[in-house]
């Protein structure tokens, strides 16, 4: 009986352990997106300017 509480905990941390790391890669695609948007930006700025 003790078992089968451990292999179930042992499975939810996995499915939390996998949500995370699905988590974490988003984040860092969507820091790399925020830098690309913000250069963009700085880029449109400076276009404006010229005109």
């Amino acid at each position: 009986m003790r078992t089968v509480g451990l292999e179930k905990t042992l499975e939810q941390f996995q499915e939390v352990q996998t949500r995370n790391e699905a988590l974490e890669m988003s984040l860092s695609e969507n820091r790399k997106e925020k830098g690309e948007l913000k250069d963009r930006v700085a880029e449109l700025k400076r276009s404006i300017r010229q005109y």
